[in-house]
């Protein structure tokens, strides 16, 4: 007997009853991750211009500190408008 080349291979039954559940999990731990964002950006806005300053920030660094790791922020002299955003 031949086998069709394009032939799909069957998805296990416990697949497809454990993806909403998975879906629900990522949905979470992005929520999780969001909040913690939110808190820090509320926790550097509340500083003085002059604490930030002993941070070597400025009001407008507070959201390329916080998303440092989700986009490369290229700040240069202090001109967030500024910014290198990788493609995918």
């Amino acid at each position: 007997m031949v086998e069709k080349a394009n032939a799909r291979k069957p998805i296990p039954v416990y697949q497809v009853l454990l993806a909403p559940l998975r879906g629900l999990w990522e949905m979470m731990v992005a929520g999780r991750r969001h909040e913690s964002r939110i808190e820090a950006i509320e926790a550097l806005s509340c500083l003085s211009d002059d604490e930030l300053d002993a941070r070597g920030m400025t009001r407008a660094d507070i959201l390329p500190h916080v998303y440092r790791d989700h986009f490369k922020w290229s700040v240069e002299g202090r001109d967030s408008k500024q910014r290198e955003i990788p493609a995918g």
